[in-house]
């Protein structure tokens, strides 16, 4: 009976797909005959290959087929994947049909700071995806206003075909105002120069390794700012970080896990001789949570702590409000030496993400193909806190908000979130409203 179900899902006019789950069995099991990549104009296609779990010769089942689907759509490289199987001369095929993404980027962007238009950075960038077909990355920014800067950066996941080694560049130049509240009126700017390179290693397909050497320059004309009394401050760091990416879906979670160890030390090359040699250690985690609970609402977890100690710089320390976030809070920022935050938000699709063609596309038709749209709801709670002195954490108060919004899910930006959120004390009408691409975490 199992072999009768599996010939006729195998018709011409009926595949079973991952994406679309229009396999009504849940138990069959198959062999894999061949592995068809189908769509990849510019990819090459073993940068797809090697991100799935299933090869010639495996017996694969329907959650398979959708495992598979997830971890090539998760390449960021395409606006659809479509995992199904078919039967041609004999032989069962699995056909992986992706539509491809146009990979270069320059666009414009801009930003404000801390929620404050009065701080507004605004510039442009430069993006490629997918450099020589190989989910290469390269980028390039430059900026100005509130900030002003530029950025060049290049990223490798994988050295060769069926390699497990990554490589990472970057050289950046930033200049920005002294956020520490201490020394806010001096209106003093601080200049922030270096570069760093990152080795990765992979171990199988889901767990990897990063270490990461950087020098970085910090300068500005107030000596009292730097740990070495001069106008400046250089610092040689090395980082390790661990990461084990297990979400389904990372453009929009329903399930799965993700955890994140950082352990960073630096040292001061310039400090004052006849004193001994300054230091800084930094270690942080952060672990999300995604499940599906009642009436398909997904549940999303999150919890961030990061601790320095040492010889810590006012630049070096963290800053909540600015960069890291309680969504809703109407305070200034504060700073600390010492990071809690944690997130709870409860999401629901309203309209499943569906696709359009635009057959009328005046050039490039190709790209305009399978492009997305849906939308969803989320209400969420986040909890905040930075300390200097770890017996802070018992007295100083929290910062905390609440809030709903709308996600709006697009080709290209991948999701577009429209939301207002309200601290414990705030009136209705003091509604802090912000529109953000990229689903929060």
């Amino acid at each position: 009976m199992a072999a009768l179900i599996w010939l006729i899902h195998c018709l011409p006019v009926n595949r079973i797909n991952a994406e679309t789950g229009e396999s009504a069995q849940s138990d069959y099991s198959v062999a894999v005959d061949t592995i068809i990549i189908e769509g990849a104009r510019v990819t090459k296609p073993f940068i797809i290959t090697r991100e799935m779990t299933i090869h010639s010769g495996d017996h694969i089942t329907p959650g398979q087929l959708e495992e598979n689907r997830n971890r090539i759509q998760n390449l960021g490289l395409f606006t659809r994947v479509e995992v199904f199987m078919r039967r041609e001369n004999r032989r069962n095929q699995l056909v992986v049909e992706v539509t491809e993404l146009w990979y270069i980027f320059p666009f414009p962007f801009w930003r404000k700071e801390a929620g404050d238009f009065s701080k507004i950075t605004y510039g442009l960038q430069y993006l490629q995806k997918n450099f020589r077909g190989r989910n290469e990355r390269i980028s390039a920014s430059i900026w100005m206003g509130y900030e002003e800067g530029y950025q060049l950066a290049y990223f490798n996941p994988w050295f060769a075909q069926r390699g497990t080694w990554g490589l990472a560049a970057e050289i950046f130049d930033v200049f920005r105002d002294i956020n520490n509240e201490k020394h806010r009126e001096l209106k003093a700017e601080i200049e922030t120069i270096g570069g760093r390179t990152s080795v990765q290693r992979r171990f199988g397909l889901d767990p990897r390794l990063t270490a990461t050497i950087g020098f970085t320059r910090y300068r500005t004309d107030y000596t009292e700012l730097m740990i070495a009394n001069d106008l400046y401050d250089d610092w040689f760091s090395l980082n390790v970080a661990f990461l084990s990416d297990r979400r389904d879906l990372y453009e929009y979670p329903a399930h799965g896990w993700f955890r994140s160890v950082n352990l960073s030390g630096s040292t001061l090359l310039n400090g004052p001789k006849s004193a001994s040699k300054t230091v800084m250690a930094t270690a942080s985690l952060e672990l999300r949570h995604y499940k599906q609970i009642f009436q398909n609402f997904i549940l999303c977890e999150r919890a961030i702590i990061g601790i320095s100690s040492g010889d810590v710089p006012l630049y070096r320390r963290y800053f909540l409000g600015s960069g890291v976030r309680v969504r809703g809070w109407s305070g200034d920022t504060e700073e600390g030496e010492g990071l809690f935050l944690g997130s709870l938000e409860l999401r629901r699709h309203i309209f499943d993400i569906r696709y359009f063609t635009w057959n009328s596309a005046p050039v490039l038709k190709r790209y305009f193909r399978n492009l997305k749209y849906g939308l969803s709801g989320a209400l969420f709670v986040d909890l905040g806190q930075v300390w200097i002195d770890p017996g802070e954490t018992t007295s100083k108060e929290f910062q905390a908000g609440w809030g709903l919004g709308l996600h709006i899910h697009l080709p290209y930006l991948d999701l577009l979130r429209a939301e207002a959120g309200w601290s414990p004390d705030s009136k209705f009408e003091d509604a802090k409203l912000s529109i953000r691409s990229r689903v929060a975490f």
